[in-house]
């Protein structure tokens, strides 16, 4: 049997705080606690946190949270001013920081370097920004060498998001999946409040989560349906006022919500359909919570997610799969004219499909990294 190991898990957000990277931590954390190792995680204040953190230290789970300045409209971009203080203080076995484009990876890669400690960078995907973002992330990019350099080992979520690395950090990586918590599979029924036809979206409120794009599609497609939609995720900036106004000018009603984390397999279930519209993604975990959750999703074609579909739905893939707003609504009149035995027939297929992206597997094969 191995020791257990001391781990850092660093990142620039964490729950009550929402987003794929951050449910990705949470979940890893969980099962390598489960599993007998000490996880320490170190990340940025949250007015909301006492009863996240609270819950976490009774499953053996240390949170440390720090002062943090946000850079306006970038949602990954903290400054955390002496971080690397208190993370090579920790003297753990492994320092594992998560996310490319925040500082925090290059701030753990120093502390682990300092301390003479092991360094892993997980890579969840990578930032497609215009105008100053796209001069930001060139910037990081240079700047990302340094913790590149100084990792024991990348971890990859998907083959795209390797193939996106400079060839010497390609050497030492490996694709380790996202993964989807027990709690999604469970076969309790969430009582749908309306009879509309609901079209969810989860994820932040950022324009390249393509929340326009779809609010506009959904315009078209309500006048011929009737149905509503939701919005489920930070909202922190303006575009929830800019999402609930243009609702308003072309007279539908928008929700929009921030529900915690346990509370999101019945967000799903009470939807008929989830779409993600990103202008880019890592994984995509939204599409495989909503399978397991047994609602429909529908995607644009970004990263690895048409990969996902076509391993559940081989020939009818497409069906699910959008470009443009034409095909978006396409894809909404598809979902929305399914039998109830159709879509039981397509769920099945994708529960299938997601055997592989267990959590409890996901850190075994993630420790196995730590230690060799």
């Amino acid at each position: 049997m191995h020791k257990a190991l001391k781990i850092v898990q660093a990142l620039h957000a964490f729950p009550p705080h929402m987003g794929g990277i951050e449910t990705h931590t949470y979940n890893l954390s969980l099962q390598l606690a489960k599993q007998g190792h000490k996880v320490i995680i170190h990340t940025s204040k949250h007015k909301d946190s006492k009863q996240v953190d609270q819950e976490l230290n009774q499953a053996g789970i240390q949170i440390k949270r720090h002062f943090s300045i946000q850079i306006p409209g970038f949602s990954s971009v903290r400054i955390f001013p002496l971080l690397c203080i208190p993370l090579a203080l920790e003297n753990a076995d492994i320092y594992h920081s998560h996310g490319f484009g925040s500082l925090v990876p290059l701030q753990t890669s120093i502390a682990s370097f300092l301390a003479r400690k092991k360094f892993i960078w997980t890579i969840h995907g990578y930032p497609k920004l215009n105008a100053i973002g796209a001069i930001l992330t060139k910037l990081y990019s240079i700047a990302a060498h340094i913790p590149l350099l100084i990792a024991n080992k990348i971890i990859c979520v998907s083959q795209d998001a390797k193939s996106h690395l400079p060839k010497y950090a390609q050497n030492k990586s490996v694709i380790v999946p996202n993964g989807i918590s027990e709690d999604f599979f469970s076969k309790k029924q969430t009582k749908k409040q309306s009879k509309q036809f609901k079209v969810l979206f989860v994820g932040r409120l950022d324009k390249s989560k393509g929340i326009f794009l779809l609010a506009d599609a959904f315009n078209e497609f309500r006048k011929t349906h009737d149905a509503r939609l939701a919005y489920n995720g930070p909202n922190e900036g303006r575009n929830k006022e800019l999402l609930l106004n243009y609702a308003q000018e072309h007279n539908f009603c928008t929700e929009i919500s921030h529900m915690r984390l346990e509370n999101m397999p019945e967000v799903y279930k009470s939807a008929d359909v989830t779409v993600l519209p990103s202008d880019y993604e890592g994984f995509g975990l939204s599409v495989l919570e909503s399978w397991a959750a047994g609602t429909p999703a529908i995607s644009a074609s970004v990263g690895i997610i048409p990969k996902f579909f076509k391993e559940a739905f081989k020939k009818d893939a497409d069906k699910f799969i959008f470009h443009d707003k034409k095909s978006l609504i396409n894809c909404l009149d598809f979902i929305y004219s399914l039998k109830d035995s159709q879509k039981k027939n397509y769920i099945k297929k994708a529960h299938t499909a997601l055997k592989e992206y267990k959590w409890e597997k996901i850190a075994k094969d993630t420790v196995e990294i730590y230690k060799n």
